[in-house]
């Protein structure tokens, strides 16, 4: 799924957006993770993910998230 996201994906991505708002952690984790799994180029995926592993204190996780996204190519589109 790297380049443009899938409409799935940006489906995927809105969804695991609200249930992170709504503080839904363990379903948004289980979309966030199948968005890197297919192999997202989202840096939107991997920083939200990476919110999401602060929240549940895996701060080496975290950081490792947060690495990728800021690899990311920022021209890709946000899960909108």
């Amino acid at each position: 799924m790297s380049g443009t996201p899938s409409t799935h994906g940006q489906r995927a991505g809105q969804q695991a957006l609200a249930l992170l708002q709504q503080g839904k952690l363990k379903e948004a984790e289980i979309i966030y993770e199948q968005l890197v799994r297919e192999g997202t180029g989202s840096h939107v995926v991997f920083g939200n993910l990476a919110v999401l592993r602060r929240i549940q204190g895996r701060t080496r996780e975290m950081i490792a998230l947060l690495r990728q996204a800021i690899a990311c190519d920022c021209n890709t589109p946000m899960p909108t």
